[in-house]
């Protein structure tokens, strides 16, 4: 039984400490994916060690050990739990309504998509993971709004954008990769003016791509343009991320941007059929312009992500930004773009009309 204990001390603390590591291995990078579920792991095993235990310099060592390993578990969760103080200020006032979904390509339950939309009426409408055969299925739905971009394609990474508020400068980009759309628009409203929107659904860590080198540049590239631009700034999507890895906690900080779920709940969107253990790999930051009405976590729509959606308010003053970028963090960022493969340049764009 000791053994048992030493073994899931050592493989638990390496899962903790290991993503401290700046490798982009996909192993290094997935561990921090369960970071939730290892510290409740690594809390019952400490209360197992100090209530059966038989005292010993070994067992204290262990004890130590974990201990350190689930305090700092909970240092990286601890943004999101209620107790935490909030970085987005609650409004009653909406005026911006947004569902982001990644619909899953296999998924063919199409009705669900178009009753779910339909009820929860949204201003915009982010679809992740869209080929032709959706956009031939929900075209009823699509035609419900004036302002398209629409790009499907065969291998998971498809998306669309529905909006009924004025869009310009529609922009379909391949950032790192010329498999991988991503959406880059601007939102035209007579209240607030102009404001950024982009839609993303990088290459995830996984044994098939590596490394995480892609996704890594693509949240980069977009948080060194929001840096640059003086526009109020959206960014939605199926990041392949936790919120609490070290790569999104790099992006909130060189972006400014500020992720809602601080000091209300993680909101875990995959996998569907069972959210509570799950993971919050879809995302929506917004920029301290922005205050927040409504955030959900909602239906099961046959696809092993849950779709969210997010309510705003538009605030006449700034509130307070979230953690400052210092200069490791700009170096890291301009180390990730650089890493990231390029294609035609920059980026490639293509008509999102076409």
């Amino acid at each position: 039984m000791f053994y048992l204990g030493l073994f899931l001390a050592t493989f638990l603390s390496l899962t903790s400490f290991l993503p401290l590591l700046r490798s982009r291995h996909w192993l290094i990078r997935d561990l921090d994916f369960p970071r939730f579920q290892v510290f409740i792991l690594n809390g019952l095993l400490l209360a197992l060690f100090l209530l059966f235990g038989q005292p010993s310099p070994l067992l204290w060592l262990l004890v130590a050990f974990v201990l350190i390993a689930w305090l700092f578990d909970f240092y990286r969760i601890y943004p999101y739990l209620p107790f935490k103080k909030k970085t987005v200020e609650k409004s009653q006032n909406l005026d911006l309504s947004i569902l982001t979904a990644n619909i899953r390509t296999k998924n063919r339950k199409y009705d669900r998509l178009i009753d779910l939309v339909t009820k929860k009426d949204p201003d915009m409408v982010l679809l992740i993971e869209v080929d032709e055969k959706w956009v031939h299925n929900i075209s009823p739905l699509i035609e419900k709004y004036p302002y398209r971009i629409i790009k499907p394609m065969e291998n998971t990474y498809g998306l669309v954008l529905l909006s009924k508020k004025s869009l310009e400068r529609e922009q379909i980009l391949f950032r790192v990769d010329d498999d991988v759309p991503s959406i880059k628009t601007i939102i035209k409203d007579s209240k607030w003016g102009k404001v950024e929107f982009y839609g993303l659904h990088p290459r995830p860590p996984r044994p098939s791509e590596a490394h995480s080198t892609q996704r890594d540049a693509e949240l980069m590239q977009v948080a060194d343009e929001i840096s640059k631009t003086t526009r109020p700034c959206l960014v939605l999507g199926d990041l392949n991320d936790v919120a609490w890895s070290h790569t999104t906690r790099l992006f909130l900080r060189t972006s400014g941007l500020l992720d809602p779920r601080h000091g209300r709940g993680f909101f875990n969107s995959f996998p569907a059929f069972w959210p509570r253990i799950g993971f919050p790999l879809d995302h929506i930051f917004i920029s301290p312009r922005f205050r927040l009405k409504s955030f959900d976590v909602l239906e099961d729509i046959g696809s092993d992500h849950r779709p969210l959606m997010i309510e705003l308010a538009y605030g006449e003053y700034p509130q307070e930004s979230g953690e400052e970028a210092d200069q490791e963090d700009e170096a890291e960022k301009n180390e990730a773009i650089k890493k990231g493969r390029q294609w035609d340049g920059p980026f490639k764009e293509v008509d999102p009309e076409e």
